[in-house]
């Protein structure tokens, strides 16, 4: 699954908390910077991010849109499992829920632009560069899984 609208708490514990034979993994965009539980050495999991130390990299064709033109890009890619809060609910605080965070960020972008940044969230352990740069080709799929959809949706 991919889908920003997926970065809930509930969601990731309805998920880890099934049997395990009926269990799927999950491939998300994180939407909000969540505060990391104790121990961490930054309090929010972009800034934990962004210092981590870079696995490698990952070059790929980045299709065309309608106001760019396709191009090649180059992304640093860091990856590291972390622990974050549980979020404040009625009846009292949900329990942290442990991730593997995929952070990517494109080296040198076209002037005027901003870089492309991802920062993914999984339960799929990504201990490596090729594990996460697997992870990042599953996720640039999302578009054409999407399109499908929306062409099964408007012209079925």
């Amino acid at each position: 699954m991919v889908d920003c609208a997926g970065d809930i708490q509930q969601w990731f514990l309805a998920a880890l908390n099934r049997p395990a034979e009926k269990r799927a993994e999950f491939l998300i965009h994180a939407k909000c910077n969540r505060r990391l539980a104790p121990g961490a050495t930054h309090g929010y999991w972009w800034e934990e991010m962004q210092a981590a130390r870079p696995l490698g990299k990952l070059t790929f064709k980045l299709s065309r849109q309608a106001n760019r033109p396709a191009r090649r890009i180059t992304l640093r890619v860091k990856a590291l499992p972390v622990t974050f809060s549980g979020a404040r609910r009625p009846g009292g605080r949900l329990p942290p829920v442990q991730v593997w965070v995929i952070y990517a960020l494109a080296l040198k972008p076209p002037k005027g632009e901003e870089p492309i940044e991802w920062l993914l969230l999984t339960r799929v352990p990504v201990s490596n560069c090729a594990g996460a740069c697997l992870v990042m080709q599953w996720y640039r799929a999302r578009w054409a899984i999407e399109l499908f959809f929306r062409v099964l949706n408007q012209g079925c």
